[in-house]
């Protein structure tokens, strides 16, 4: 199976705020790739380094964490994978949304019967593409997504370029959630999404039985 994670080069939101990916939405379904001898590419708009939040580094990840200093530009990765998964994290909301290679891989894989999937912030690098009726991607698509509520609780609301459950429901898609902070998955056929960051483990498991099952 070959599998590529697109993740953030963004490190700040302001001078005084650092961002970047959530570690555990990256290192949850990484570690089960891994586990399963999956062939992973990382890749980020620039290539390069993907800045960890530093609010979510947790011991038992900093021994893999090095992988995000290796990841190749999103123009490089081409499309020929199986599954499109993109993390989240303050970061991605940044330089993800109107990033074109991205949208070009997301339409291709989506052609070609292809998973996908996000978690959390993860979900605005799918607002850019669309589907062969120039549709948004996630146009009727039912998905979740970090919530506006939860985007409250964090206190970074107002320096946020949009609200991605206000975005995403703009688009057309069906937009569905579970209270804050939810262990919360939602599969609609080859698209699979997480709430937030406590949904990264279910996420991963399901991830592995889509992969195994269209295998």
């Amino acid at each position: 199976m070959k599998i590529l994670i697109v993740t953030t080069n963004v490190k700040n939101i302001t001078e005084d705020i650092e961002t970047g990916v959530w570690l555990e939405e990256f290192m949850e379904p990484y570690l089960k790739f891994l586990e399963n001898n999956y062939d992973i590419t990382i890749a980020s708009p620039n290539g390069g380094i993907s800045p960890v939040d530093p609010k979510s580094i947790k011991d038992e990840y900093k021994k893999y964490a090095n992988v995000l200093n290796e990841t190749i530009s999103i123009k490089e990765a081409g499309s020929s994978y199986d599954l499109l998964y993109i993390p989240g994290g303050h970061g991605c909301m940044f330089d993800l949304p109107d990033n074109k290679d991205l949208a070009k891989i997301i339409e291709k894989m989506n052609e070609n019967k292809k998973i996908i999937s996000a978690i959390c912030h993860g979900l605005c690098g799918l607002i850019s593409a669309k589907n062969k009726d120039n549709t948004p991607f996630v146009f009727t698509k039912t998905l979740t997504s970090f919530t506006n509520e939860e985007e409250n609780e964090t206190g970074l609301r107002e320096y946020m370029p949009f609200l991605i459950e206000s975005k995403l429901k703009e688009l057309g898609a069906n937009y569905i959630k579970k209270p804050e902070w939810a262990n919360f998955v939602v599969e609609d056929n080859r698209l699979i999404t997480g709430q937030n960051q406590n949904s990264a483990k279910q996420l991963a498991k399901k991830l592995i039985l889509k992969l195994e099952n269209n295998g």
